[in-house]
This record gives structure tokens, C-alpha cells and sequence, in this order.
């Protein structure tokens, strides 16, 4: 490339920065890091916390940092079921931006109001706002947004009965969400893909469709539980109640029912309470009880009209009018009739089906002319280059700019590969956690107390071992855990080591009363590793082996120690298996270390008077 061409692209590059930039709308105190606490508070139902974070962007002299402040009321409404709210705190936050751009509040005020319009049914307008949202959000990276996007208009198109089209951008919201990493994301996105599945099978009644249904929804089921998401799990049973009603199995579908109505809790939306007494309703019509199913459909519209849901009004209308007819009462079977053709009319019409076409192909269009004009743009620096000339001075800011990116690139790009080097070690240190043939040796030993007939040693043995793994796949996906964990995770792990090993050894975990263990947070399962090799090779040949865990205070931060009263760490035989724990330990607190304010510190030696190892650990904590 020339340097009159390279001068001729910074000269459009900073004009069309310049005209970008007079459309752009700023709020420098709202940063990632304020927006991850908001949404925390958010799933916790922390209000204290939320209206801390809410009321000073409101009341902030910058009309950018109002809207954020009114998006996030928005959030909080819509978090509660106070739809009319919600969609006025969405709509002063975009008044206040005035077609200005600010990456979460347009996006997020956009998609709220597309939210209430599609609740109300009013569908043109649902997608229209729906579309300026997607719109948005091509100019950032932000696959949470999207994924919320392409959900809502997921469910706009369901609710006008376009299965086809809400099963395109479900798959759309999944496919973002499993960018993110997100299991709460992954969760939700997943049942909503079981829903679709399912609904698409009512429609149908083709077997593969309900084949699908099942087998997403129980992967669902599992990010479900991982999230102890109340809203997840309530889907996903409201789904598998459906699957067995479908298969004629309404005892099934009563047991999954009693399981949802033990997860019902004040905060519960009515529209799920609607779907749940629907699906009871219809077991009890299969099982030809007809006063439970009318009981039960009437509970449900009344849910349903609650929070003014058509499709679920016409749904449980259908269902009324089966249950009607099947005890005999003609005139209300009729009048349930009447109301399911009508809300079914009201549901889908042309204007609607023809308002969303236009805005998919509006879109659509505008995606191919911004295409064209980047076209155009290659072309006017073809022709500049040819006229400029003797522009030194630009060039050289060009130049700066050019050389300004490569150091950011660099930047980036060793970023990149600390968290490659973290995540390589995460992963070595999480395989490491359980040896192989400490689960080898767990399944023997429960194999051994089966033959044996001793059936209660080996429910008791099974219970520890399920229970560890749960500990162990649950606490390696948290950043930080309370010391009580870590200590009951320890004490699990030791007494199924004891019950696998005969009792070979004793142990003793000695806690500072100064220490608040349901308080005091930690970086998760630092210590077992040195605990596994205590017990696995740091226990003397002959007699009784003793381990000694240690919890007290060293200044601001935690002190662990691991004592046993093996040989030693200098004349261990198997030195080699302590030395790969040591090395793939010291690797991830290395690594640690570079983002912790306050460092970790590890000693090994022998302990000082007898035999043994000691390991000592200096952990900051958090509270």
C-alpha cells in the first residue's frame, strides 16, 4: 500500500469516526464491573443493593447516565412481574437518549419495550423495537444482549402461533448464549428450546419432534440443577409433564405436577402457576376425573388472565371445553368453544403476519445497503489517492494511529494467551483433583461391601462418594467459596479416604475460634490436593497414620497447614507422584497471583520435630 493510500484511509477513517462519534452517547461511571454487580443483586433479589445502584444514575446530571439509571429500573420492574412499569421507565431511558447511541441502554431499552408490545400483542410494534434492538447491537460485541434479543423475538413469534419462526430464533438465542458461558443462559435457552420442541409437536403430532423435546429437555434439567434456578426447573417439569400427558402416562404427568407445586414460591409468575394447573388439569381429564380437570382448567384461566396471556387463555379454554363436554355440561363446553375460536383469531392476522414480513425484509435491506456503501467507500479512496498528495503531518498521525493499534493488538493478543495458560492449568489442576485410582479404588471398595452383603456400608459409602463429586464438580465452577465449604469438602473427602483404607489413619481439623467460617470466602480446593497426597503416600508403613489440618489467622490472611507422620517429603519413595501435585499447584497460584491483590504463599518441608510433611499455605481471604 502506497503512503498517499495509506494517508486517504485515515482521512476517511477519522471522518467517519467523527460522524459516528457525534451519535454516540456516553456514561464513563457505568462500567462492566457496575453492571455485573446490578445484575448479581438482580438474581439475588438484593433490593437494598438495587436501589443503590439504580437511584444515583437517575438522579445523575447526565441525560446518558439517566437512561442507563431508567434501563435499569426497567430490568428491576420487568424482574417482578410489573409490566406497565417497566415499559415506562424503557421509554423515558430512550427519550433521554434522543437517537443517540449507548451500548447497554439502547439495546436494553429497545428490547424491553419489545418485550411489553409483545405482551400486550401488539406484534408490529413488538418486532419493530425487537429489530432496532438487533439493529443496535451489531455495533458491539455482546452475545448476552443478543441472546435476550433473538429469545424475544422468539417468543413474539410463538405467541401468534409462527412455530417455525420461533424455532429459528430460539436456536439463534442458544447458539449466542453458549458463546457467553453463561449456565444460568444455558439453562433458560435450553428449556425454551424443549418448549418450542414441544409446541411444535401439538401442532403436528409428528413422534420426532417430541423425540427432540425429550432429549433437550433433559440437558436442560442438568444446567438446571447446576443453576438451582427455580424458573429453569420449573420449565423444564412443565415440559416433561407434557411429554408423559403426550404418552398417555397421566399418573407421570400428576407426579411432575406435585414436584412443580413444591417449587411454587410467592415470586412465582402467574403465567407458569396458568401452565402448571393446565397440565394437571388435562392428567385429570385422562383419567376420566372430570371434577379435578374442570377445577383445575378454571385455576389456570384464572392465571392466565392475570397476566392477560391469549395463547394461554385459548389453550386453557381448549382444555375447559373437553372437560366440559366429558361431565356433561353443554352450555359451558359451548361458551368455552366460542372463546377458544375467538382468542385463536385474534392470535394471527394478516395485518400482523404482514407488518413483521416488512420488518424482516427492512432489516434485511438495510444490512445489504450498508454493504453497498462500504463498497462506495473502497471506491472513494481509489479515486482520493489519485488527488492528495503533501499531507505529511496527517500522515504521520495516521502513522501514530496505525502504530497505537499494533501495540493494543499485542496487548490484546498477551491477554489472550494468559488466559489460554489459565485455562490449560484450571483444567490440569481440576483433572488432578481426583486420582483415577482413588475412583477405581471407590467403586472396588463399594463392589466389596455388596458382595459382602454389608448393603448398609455400601449405601453409606455410595452417599460419601456422591456427595464428594457433587462437592467437587460444584465448587470448580466458583471463583470463591466459604471457608465451611472448603473445610466440609475436606472432611468428606478424608472419611471416605478412611472407610476406603480400614481405618488405617486418624485426622484432626483444628479451627481458630477467631474464624467465621460461613462468612470467610476462599479460592476453592487449593488444599486437597495436598490432603490426597498426605493420605496417599505421606503415611508411615507400619502403625497408625495421623493427618493434622490446621485453620487459623496469619495477620489479614488465612494460614493453613497439612501435617502427617509419613517419612517425610526428602525420603519419600513415590516422590515423583508429590512433586507433578506440587508443580500444576504452584503453576495455578503463579497464575493466581497475577490478579490477586494479596498473594498466595506455599512452603513444603519436613515437619520440625519427628517424622512427616508439613505444607503451609498462606491464603488471603475475602468476606
Amino acid at each position: 500500500m502506497t503512503f498517499p493510500r495509506l494517508i486517504c484511509i485515515g482521512l476517511l477513517f477519522f471522518a467517519a469516526n467523527l460522524a459516528k462519534a457525534q451519535n454516540e452517547c456516553a456514561c464513563d461511571g457505568f462500567t462492566t464491573e457496575k453492571r455485573k454487580e446490578f445484575e448479581v443483586a438482580m438474581r439475588r433479589g438484593n433490593q437494598q443493593l438495587l436501589d443503590s445502584l439504580i437511584v444515583p444514575w437517575k438522579n445523575s446530571s447526565s441525560e446518558c447516565c439517566r437512561a442507563v439509571g431508567f434501563t435499569l429500573e426497567s430490568l428491576l420492574f420487568l424482574s417482578n412481574s410489573e409490566f406497565d412499569q417497566s415499559f415506562q421507565s424503557a421509554r423515558a431511558a430512550q427519550q433521554l437518549l434522543k437517537g443517540r447511541f449507548l451500548p447497554f441502554a439502547s439495546i436494553e431499552s429497545a428490547r424491553l419495550i419489545g418485550n411489553y408490545y409483545s405482551r400486550k400483542s401488539n406484534h408490529d410494534s413488538s418486532i419493530y423495537f425487537y429489530y432496532q434492538a438487533l439493529e443496535s447491537i451489531q455495533r458491539v460485541q455482546e452475545p448476552h444482549l443478543l441472546a435476550k434479543i433473538y429469545n424475544g423475538i422468539a417468543v413474539d413469534f410463538l405467541r401468534q402461533e409462527q412455530i417455525d419462526k420461533g424455532l429459528e430464533f430460539t436456536k439463534k438465542a442458544l447458539q449466542a448464549a453458549r458463546v457467553t458461558n453463561d449456565t444460568l443462559l444455558l439453562a433458560q435457552y435450553h428449556s425454551d428450546l424443549g418448549i418450542v420442541y414441544w409446541t411444535k409437536y401439538d401442532k403436528t403430532k409428528q413422534e420426532k419432534y417430541l423425540d427432540s423435546t425429550a432429549r433437550i429437555v433433559q440437558q436442560a434439567l442438568l444446567y438446571s440443577k447446576l443453576t438451582k434456578s427455580n424458573l429453569s426447573l420449573t420449565k423444564n417439569y412443565l415440559t416433561m409433564g407434557s411429554i408423559a400427558e403426550a404418552r398417555k402416562d397421566f399418573r407421570k404427568t400428576l407426579i411432575y405436577t406435585d414436584t412443580l407445586l413444591q417449587l411454587v414460591t410467592a415470586k412465582t409468575r402467574a403465567n407458569a402457576m396458568a401452565s402448571l394447573y393446565m397440565l394437571r388439569g388435562a392428567a385429570y381429564s385422562g383419567l376420566q376425573d372430570h371434577t379435578k380437570a374442570i377445577e383445575c382448567q378454571e385455576k389456570a384461566l384464572t392465571f392466565a388472565h392475570q397476566v392477560k396471556n391469549r395463547y394461554l387463555e385459548k389453550t386453557t379454554y381448549n382444555y375447559l371445553y373437553g372437560a366440559y363436554k366429558a361431565a356433561g355440561k353443554t352450555a359451558l363446553a359451548l361458551e368455552a368453544l366460542e372463546r377458544t375460536k375467538f382468542l385463536g383469531d385474534s392470535l394471527v392476522t394478516s395485518e400482523n403476519v404482514e407488518a413483521i414480513s416488512r420488518m424482516e425484509q427492512k432489516y434485511n435491506k438495510k444490512i445489504n445497503e450498508q454493504t453497498i456503501k462500504d463498497l462506495s467507500q473502497l471506491a472513494a479512496i481509489q479515486t482520493l489517492e489519485l488527488r492528495q498528495k503533501n499531507l505529511l503531518m496527517i500522515g504521520t498521525a495516521v502513522t501514530a494511529g496505525l502504530i497505537l493499534l499494533l501495540a493494543f493488538l499485542f496487548y490484546r493478543q498477551r491477554n489472550l494467551n494468559h488466559q489460554q495458560r489459565v485455562l490449560a492449568v484450571e483444567n490440569k489442576f481440576l483433572r488432578f483433583q481426583l486420582d483415577p485410582h482413588f475412583l477405581s479404588n471407590a467403586l472396588v471398595s463399594i463392589q466389596r461391601f455388596m458382595l459382602d452383603n454389608k448393603t448398609t456400608e455400601a449405601a453409606g459409602y455410595l452417599s460419601k462418594f456422591s456427595r464428594l463429586m457433587r462437592q467437587l464438580l460444584e465448587y470448580s465452577r466458583e471463583d470463591l467459596i466459604t471457608l465451611e465449604e472448603e473445610i466440609d469438602l475436606l472432611r468428606n473427602y478424608l472419611e471416605l479416604q478412611k472407610l476406603r483404607m480400614k481405618d488405617k489413619f486418624n485426622y484432626e481439623i483444628k479451627i481458630d475460634e477467631k474464624l467465621s467460617i460461613s462468612d470467610l470466602r476462599i479460592q476453592p480446593m487449593l488444599a486437597q490436593p495436598f490432603v490426597e497426597n498426605a493420605v496417599e503416600h505421606g503415611l508411615p508403613a507400619h502403625g497408625q497414620g495421623v493427618i493434622e489440618i490446621t485453620f487459623s489467622m496469619s495477620g489479614e490472611n488465612l494460614l493453613l497447614e497439612i501435617k502427617d507422620n509419613g517419612l517425610g517429603i526428602s525420603t519419600q519413595p513415590n516422590q515423583g507422584h508429590l512433586s507433578l501435585s506440587t508443580k500444576i499447584i504452584q503453576e495455578r497460584i503463579e497464575l493466581l497471583n497475577k490478579s490477586n491483590k494479596k498473594p498466595i504463599d506455599l512452603q513444603i518441608g519436613s515437619v520440625t520435630n519427628g517424622s512427616g510433611t508439613h505444607v503451609q499455605l498462606t491464603l488471603p481471604i475475602y468476606s
